[in-house]
């Protein structure tokens, strides 16, 4: 509301780390480089508005396959995460930060309902984690997760930076 009434708040500032995909964007592409790794290619389509990128779509291109994510400020409605497959199709109602019911789509099959959540929070789970890997001094764990974090900057600065009016 404040950015409509003509204010710059952080979340929409694109100085300061804002904007749709630095902000929204962050979890898709986690959630997409975490199923297909590292893209070769990589395209954002946002649009803008005053300067600041208030939705877009990222398109991480792959031998083989595309990754899509779409990150919105401006609009409403519902968020999934789907993975298309050529023997069927997984989807994730919520958003790709939070989790959710899975339905996993297998071709001549029934659908199969998953509910993966252990507890309403979901920063529990990954605190339990975290725990874990310090408590247990899992220094592999903490590098892959590194590598996967460095992987997803690198990727949302390739995308930041290929930004071009719509």
């Amino acid at each position: 509301d404040a950015f409509r009434d003509g204010a710059m708040p952080s979340a929409f500032d694109s100085a300061r780390g804002g904007g749709a995909l630095m902000d929204l964007g962050v979890y898709t592409l986690h959630a997409i480089i975490g199923v297909l790794g590292e893209p070769e290619s990589v395209d954002y389509r946002p649009t803008l508005e005053r300067g600041s990128d208030t939705s877009g779509v990222v398109t991480l291109g792959y031998e083989g396959a595309q990754g899509v994510g779409i990150c919105a400020k401006d609009a409403d409605g519902p968020s999934r995460t789907v993975v298309h497959g050529d023997e069927g199709w997984i989807q994730m109602d919520g958003a790709p930060n939070s989790g959710g019911p899975v339905t996993v789509h297998l071709r001549g099959r029934e659908p199969e309902h998953l509910d993966p959540t252990v507890h309403p929070h979901r920063m529990v789970e990954e605190m339990r984690e975290f725990t874990r890997m310090i408590d247990g001094c899992d220094v592999d764990a903490r590098d892959r997760l590194l590598t996967h974090s460095r992987t997803v900057l690198s990727v949302l600065e390739r995308a930041r930076n290929g930004q071009r009016p719509a």
